[in-house]
């Protein structure tokens, strides 16, 4: 009995002691050994988390680097921006924002908008430069869509509001949701409109009504299009638009557009407001294209496509066409933005909220961002200063233009 006794008092002992070992292994953060036959593979949201997680540390980390740089509006004079960017439209991104020529943001370029002129732009997406007069930029609220005009920059870099440019109202009722711009070769402005799938056209800056929607063209008014229209939605014209995105204006002077809904990229007659051609489609490769790029010689036309994903290459005029980057090569997932300088092209990653740079001659991709962490999606992105393009005259466009067969 009292070595019952005993053995019973020894294994309280031990059971205490073991206990101590625990509480004091919590103390100093040690665990005891875990039972891992029942662990399985991190969810997909468990793994969204921490690559949300990191993409934060990394967003502070960069903030902690860049916070002795000048961020303030005035201090651009310091570091003129090589770039302008817009980006989607969460309060850090909605404006237009400088770069520099080593990637870093320099902060807002914009100045002030009265409250009498509809107040900040909402939802900036595409810009324009207006030579001498400054920037036009797509303010897109679907409920209050305005196309503003800012001046040339001032002493400190920013652009002062100048005025109103065009705007949503019963003289120019298509022009909703408004995402990309582009410049005729004789001035006039052209937006692409999201939630109507039209391209509208307005008089240029330096004629007498600069932003007033031009009439609509005889050869398409039977389809009783509304003031302004210039490509119709498909629902309206068989040769219409589908899901309309990125415009652009060639050396050639035709308007070609990004039809996402239908794969394809078109090129219309903007006097017309016929379809030429159709310059590519699924059979090419495309799925999604969503912005279009010239080049400087006006002929060249890079076309990003957030479906393949890829980064497509084409000659309009010689109808040379290539695969200019894909996944394999590093175009990012959902590409975005594309603007380009004398060695590179440069494509906004909607998903890293990053800018990435290629090499125009080979196609390669540098190994880090141009720009690491962006407060928002990119949109687009274009220089600060004008490109010189050596296009045509407007005689020698509707010659070039003629001369082309339809497609």
């Amino acid at each position: 009995m009292q070595m019952c006794n005993l053995e019973s008092a020894w294994l309280r002992i031990a059971v205490k002691a073991w206990c101590i070992v625990i509480w004091t292994g919590s103390l100093l953060g040690c665990e005891p050994p875990r039972d891992t036959t029942q662990e399985t593979a991190p969810s997909e949201e468990r793994y969204d988390r921490r690559e949300e997680d990191s993409q934060e540390r990394k967003r502070q980390s960069k903030d902690v680097q860049q916070s002795d740089k000048p961020t303030h509006k005035h201090d651009l004079t310091a570091k003129d921006p090589r770039w302008y960017i817009t980006m989607h439209g969460k309060p850090a991104g909605n404006t237009v924002h400088g770069i520099n020529s080593d990637g870093d943001l320099l902060g807002s370029v914009l100045g002030d908008v009265p409250e009498s002129a509809g107040g900040a732009a909402q939802g900036v997406r595409g810009m324009l430069h207006t030579g001498r007069h400054g920037l036009l930029l797509v303010s897109a609220n679907m409920s209050d869509t305005r196309i503003l005009w800012y001046g040339s920059p001032n002493a400190d870099g920013m652009l002062p509001f100048d005025s109103t440019f065009t705007a949503k109202r019963l003289a120019n009722p298509e022009m909703i949701h408004s995402y990309a711009l582009a410049v005729g070769i004789d001035g006039t402005v052209f937006a692409s409109n999201q939630d109507t799938n039209t391209v509208t056209r307005y008089s240029g800056i330096g004629t007498a009504t600069p932003g007033q929607a031009i009439p609509v063209p005889p050869e398409i008014a039977g389809l009783g299009l509304p003031p302004g229209t210039i490509v119709p939605r498909a629902g309206v014209s068989p040769q219409g638009v589908t899901e309309i995105r990125g415009i652009a204006v060639g050396a050639d002077g035709l308007l070609y557009v990004a039809d996402r809904g239908a794969s394809q990229v078109l090129a219309f007659d903007p006097k017309t407001g016929l379809r030429h051609s159709v310059i590519a489609d699924a059979s090419r490769g495309l799925k999604r294209p969503i912005q279009l790029l010239f080049a400087p010689d006006g002929e060249t036309l890079y076309i990003s496509d957030n479906g393949a994903p890829a980064i497509f290459r084409t000659n309009v005029r010689t109808g040379e066409f290539i695969l200019f980057a894909n996944a394999r090569t590093g175009c990012p997932e959902l590409p975005s933005s594309l603007a380009l300088d004398n060695e590179h092209l440069f494509v906004g990653d909607r998903k890293r909220m990053q800018i990435l740079r290629f090499k125009i001659e080979t196609g390669e991709r540098d190994r880090d961002a141009f720009v690491e962490t962006l407060p928002d999606a990119p949109e687009f992105m274009i220089p600060a200063s004008v490109v010189k393009a050596s296009l045509p005259s407007p005689a020698s466009g509707d010659a070039r233009r003629n001369d082309k067969s339809d497609g």
